[in-house]
């Protein structure tokens, strides 16, 4: 069965974006609102996991690092949505945009399960195409960034 799925919010995302999201009918949890205030990403990813609901988040080297992890060791996560630096920071409205329009274009839980999705800045279609990384693109979106696990 597919649902939608609840979002948890790296630190460094503002409060507002989980306002936003939540006056938009999304189900948004922030770190912050969670406790999690200066945790370890470990922390997070773990509460995520807990919480079944994806990570939304600028710290692409760390959480590509603990995703691969996961997978290496076949823990279940529910998925990390990575911000792309062209959605900028001093932007939240530009960044709520880009996780509806994810959501109403990908957001059921069973399509990111395990993988991470890159959010887009606008919608054009070559971008909607890269939005959404499941597991099996894992290893082309870490190529992408450059990361390494």
């Amino acid at each position: 069965m597919t649902s939608r799925p609840g979002f948890l919010l790296d630190e460094h995302i503002p409060l507002a974006v989980a306002e936003g999201l939540r006056l938009r009918g999304l189900d948004v949890l922030h770190v912050h609102d969670a406790g999690l205030s200066g945790s370890a990403d470990g922390g997070v990813m773990q509460t995520a996991a807990d919480l079944h609901r994806l990570i939304v988040t600028r710290d692409v080297v760390d959480f590509s690092r603990l995703a691969g992890l996961y997978l290496r060791h076949q823990r279940p996560f529910p998925g990390i949505l990575f911000i792309p630096p062209s959605i900028p920071e001093r932007d939240p409205g530009a960044l709520i945009d880009a996780i509806i329009r994810w959501t109403a274009r990908y957001g059921v839980s069973d399509r990111i399960e395990g993988g991470i999705a890159w959010l887009s800045p606008d919608r054009s279609p070559e971008d909607d195409r890269r939005v959404h990384e499941p597991r099996s693109g894992y290893q082309r979106a870490l190529e992408r960034i450059g990361a390494t696990i």
